[in-house]
């Protein structure tokens, strides 16, 4: 069994289904991998503009933890309930990764290291160059739906397509993070984290690619990159609460 396998019940697994629903267009036929998350109604649509934190997405019960600061204040923490909670913070994360200024994307030389001999582009844990992955990041800056149009013109993204796993999956990601320029940042966390779910609802797109594969590889991302944060933050539960300003300037 593949490593990303058997993570469709982690809270990551979850979030980001609700993120890649959110993120399809009206009309989309959607794979049984994400058939469990409801979208709100119009009517709940309106109303969450006037409310912080998306809280009226989905009806909920809330259970508050109160718990001491060392200087005598009170903070609550929440468990949100079932894939409720998992919507709420996938908005909350299209929020965050809608912030990233246009300014952000563009090219930049590469931090990214990689242990091939110098003057050659290929990594060797990987099948394909650099400039392949670097294609594959700059169509997948435009949408998700032009990546998939390109690899059915073009032959190499086809094989890549055809070859796609987790190793692929983390050196795309990590190469659009950097780009944009937040790999190795430790600084701003939380688009770091959104803008990995974006990469995924993206990957998405592409046709030959069974859906929970692709989510199960931003599980497995995430999971090693930035679960310690996020444990750190009080949980997926807390860990986006809009009581800070997390848009990205």
């Amino acid at each position: 069994m593949d490593a990303e396998e058997g993570l469709e019940h982690t809270m990551e697994y979850k979030v980001l289904k609700a993120y890649m629903k959110r993120r399809r267009p009206e009309g989309t036929k959607l794979e049984s991998a994400d058939h469990d998350i409801q979208k709100p109604s119009s009517k709940m649509v309106k109303k969450c503009k006037i409310m912080k934190f998306f809280s009226c997405v989905h009806p909920q019960t809330e259970e508050l933890d109160s718990r001491p600061k060392k200087d005598g204040r009170v903070i609550e923490f929440r468990c949100l309930n079932g894939d409720d909670g998992a919507v709420e913070v996938a908005d909350r994360l299209m929020k965050i990764a809608d912030s990233v200024p246009v300014a952000c994307i563009e090219n930049v030389e590469s931090d990214i290291e990689s242990d091939g001999p110098e003057g050659d582009d290929r990594n060797p844990t990987l099948p394909y160059p650099d400039d392949v992955i670097q294609e594959i990041v700059e169509l997948l800056k435009e949408s998700g739906d032009k990546l998939d149009k390109e690899v059915k013109n073009n032959k190499r993204l086809a094989e890549i397509q055809k070859s796609f796993d987790y190793n692929i999956f983390k050196k795309v990601t990590d190469t659009f993070l950097q780009n944009m320029g937040f790999y190795g940042n430790l600084k701003n966390q939380k688009a770091k984290i959104a803008l990995a779910f974006e990469v995924t609802s993206r990957l998405t797109a592409m046709d030959n690619h069974p859906m929970n594969r692709v989510l199960g590889f931003g599980a497995k991302y995430l999971q090693e990159n930035h679960s310690t944060w996020i444990q750190q933050h009080g949980g997926w539960d807390n860990a986006f609460d809009s009581n800070e300003d997390d848009e990205v300037h």
